[in-house]
């Protein structure tokens, strides 16, 4: 028994050695067996390639196999679709097609269509009245509404019996849901404010000939609307005077039934007015003849397919908003007579790289370049002297020269012409260059920045160039400047001193407004303009010397400065502006200049401590509350007495009273008359 046990525990042992054996045997061969560097197999856009070696997925995903996906043409009344491109393997879409909305119809003499044969039939049941003349001549009738019409497809006809149909009234077919199509005729001249507004079913509509004016909102709302299809030529279409857009979703503009893509405004063309082809999707590029002087508001805005632009040397201005939110814009060639680029004009032109702009270019306003975010290069005019609030704001890719710490833009000839961004808002301090001659907005909110000395040769202190710098405290203008733009020290609260050259012509609006800190200001004989709350809310301003060239005291001028005590307008000044020293509490003599004119609207309201105040024989009106609380004046000494004559309101006159001249000889009596009995009537003489 002893021996067989024995027996049993010797081949118990050997069986595990042999196991031991043999697995220290695989664990070798899978050792040997890991992959080093996996090779073979093929990847497609669906699976990994799987090594030939271990059959592990390494690698990243093929290619796709792209193929293209037919489009389709579009019809009268039917979408079509743009080329495709999708993969034949996974059927993933590389390239999406685009729906290309429908041409219209493409009418012949007799108004049937050459394409598809399509008649136009007048619309019957319609409600119309007599259209008079100013001499009460019956000139054609107007469509007052949609009266017991139900048509889809809405046919206004050139006439109404013998009468030409001329209008449609405002609001004629506003929420008329049924019609899916309009046609207006020839003959109608004028399409009221909001004549269709929120149809929303409607689709298509045919213009037929030019010399019409389309009213304010007239098709808003209109969001189905595909086409916009009109009969006549580029010439017509220039001619009609847009109160707003047409397009509302980036519909086709088609020319008798032919969609426009790439536009040639026609020679003879002076003229394309605001909102022309405003919102339209078809159109590709704009090219310009020589004859086009004038580009209106919003005329190519929201052009989202349009990539190129040829600006004519015709052209002298673009004008706001003009080329707004043309997403796709790559190229713009400007002409050589453009003078200035308004507000806005190229804002959120996303795709748009380089701007070159003609030596012609003396004004850039406010946000013209906006938001133009690939934009990288722009080469300034040698004669620019202006660049507005913000006009390169959100542009992050802006390739500009590096001073200090200001950023400049230039041309090859001065690259530091324009200082248009600070380096960053907390800068305590800047040197700008010699070379400079404009200041855009650069330093605006800049609160570190304490002391700023513009040296000569700076030309434009541009739209809040210095606005918010609130730790501010002196800054010295040179002779050279010419401009101190809007709101350019706006709210600099600690500023205390400016001494302003002997060259600035013009005080921009809100220039200094809210300066708390400024106590006294001198201005040059060369100021001819201080513009409307240039020095609003002073409340420290104290003394003011106004320049002997000044014509102009703009409205709130300096209002609510509750510490000047004494002001002395000269004779240079005409017009003294509505509300211009309003709440100088503390203001006890005015010394009216010989050539005042006008005195606005409130002027010298609650000014509770003037005592006196003279009226030349120049002035022709004093407007409503001129003098209201001012409860301490007691002599109003009249120059000239004669013709004075009130009127009931602000502006319209309503009630007439002539004054009697001995009483305004009196001054006790006419400073009753001016604070008191007439304090609310608007003074003129005839």
């Amino acid at each position: 028994m002893k021996r067989i046990l024995l027996l049993m525990l010797g081949c118990l042992v050997v069986c595990l050695a042999l196991a031991l054996a043999s697995c220290g045997e695989k664990q070798e061969q899978s050792v040997d067996s890991v992959c080093t560097e996996h090779t073979g197999g093929r990847a497609t856009c669906e699976a990994l390639a799987k090594c030939e070696n271990c059959g592990e997925e390494y690698g990243e995903l093929g290619a796709h196999k792209k193929k293209t996906v037919e489009g389709a043409q579009p019809s009268c009344t039917k979408s079509g679709l743009t080329e495709g491109v999708e993969c034949s393997v996974c059927h993933e879409v590389i390239a999406e097609q685009k729906e290309v909305f429908p041409t219209g119809h493409k009418y012949g003499g007799n108004y049937t269509c050459t394409v598809c044969g399509h008649e136009t039939v007048p619309s019957e049941g319609l409600e119309y009245c007599n259209e008079i003349d100013d001499y009460y001549n019956i000139i054609g009738c107007r469509i007052m509404g949609i009266g017991e019409c139900e048509d889809e497809e809405l046919v206004i006809p050139s006439f109404y019996g013998s009468l030409p149909v001329v209008s449609i009234d405002d609001h004629a077919f506003g929420d008329c849901n049924n019609i899916k199509s309009v046609v207006i005729g020839e003959n109608v001249k004028h399409v009221g404010d909001y004549a269709f507004t929120r149809c929303e079913s409607l689709e298509s509509i045919v213009l037929i000939g030019g010399d019409k004016t389309i009213g304010e909102s007239a098709f808003d709302g209109c969001n189905n609307l595909k086409c916009i299809n009109f009969i006549g030529t580029v010439e017509q279409w220039c001619s009609i005077s847009f109160c707003s857009n047409i397009a509302q979703n980036g519909e086709n503009l088609s020319l008798n039934g032919e969609a426009v893509t790439e536009l040639v405004i026609p020679e003879g063309v002076t003229s394309i007015e605001g909102s022309a082809f405003r919102g339209f999707g078809s159109i590709t590029s704009v090219t310009m003849p020589r004859s086009v002087v004038y580009i209106g508001d919003y005329a190519f805005a929201n052009c989202v397919a349009l990539k190129s632009v040829t600006v004519s040397d015709g052209v002298t201005r673009i004008d706001m908003c003009a080329f707004q939110g043309c997403a796709e814009l790559e190229s713009v060639k400007l002409g050589k007579g453009i003078v200035e680029i308004e507000d806005f004009a190229f804002a959120n032109c996303v795709a748009l790289k380089s701007v070159t702009l003609p030596d012609s270019v003396t004004r850039i306003d406010m946000c013209a370049f906006q938001g133009c975010a690939e934009l990288e290069t722009v080469t300034l005019s040698k004669e620019l002297e202006f660049i507005g609030f913000d006009a390169f704001d959100g542009c992050e890719n802006l390739k500009c020269e590096a001073y200090g710490n200001g950023r400049y833009l230039g041309n090859a000839e001065n690259p530091y012409m324009a200082l248009v961004k600070a380096k960053h808002s907390n800068i305590a301090m800047i040197k700008i260059h010699e070379k400079t001659k404009i200041i855009s907005s650069a330093f605006e909110r800049c609160n570190e920045l304490t002391e700023v000395v513009i040296p000569h040769g700076v030309t434009v202190i541009g739209d809040s160039a210095f606005a918010h710098c609130r730790g501010l405290v002196s800054v010295t203008i040179p002779d050279s400047v010419t401009v101190i733009g809007d709101s350019a020290f706006l709210d600099c609260i600690s500023l205390e001193t400016v001494a302003i050259g002997r060259g600035v012509v013009t005080i921009g609006d809100r220039a200094f407004a809210d300066c708390e800190g400024l106590v006294s200001v001198t201005m040059p004989d060369s100021v001819t303009v201080i513009g409307d709350s240039a020095f609003l809310d002073c409340i420290s301003l104290e003394t003011v010397a106004i320049g002997r060239g000044v014509v102009t005291i703009g409205d709130s001028a300096f209002a609510y400065c509750e510490g000047l005590v004494s002001v002395t307008i000269p004779d240079s000044v005409t017009v003294i502006g509505n509300s211009a020293f309003r709440d100088c509490i503390s203001l006890e003599t005015v010394a009216m200049g010989r050539g005042v004119v006008t005195i606005g609207n409130r002027a010298f309201r609650d000014c509770k401590n003037l005592t006196v105040v003279t009226i030349y024989d120049s002035v022709k009106e004093i407007g409503a509350e001129a003098f209201y609380g001012c409860k301490s004046l007691t002599e109003a000494l009249f120059e000239c007495a004669r013709h004075w004559v009130v009127s009931v309101g602000f502006y319209v006159d309503v009630t007439q009273t002539e004054l009697d001249e001995m009483d305004l000889l009196n001054s006790t009596t006419a400073a009753s008359y001016l604070t008191k009995e007439y304090v609310n009537r608007r003074w003129h003489r005839r």
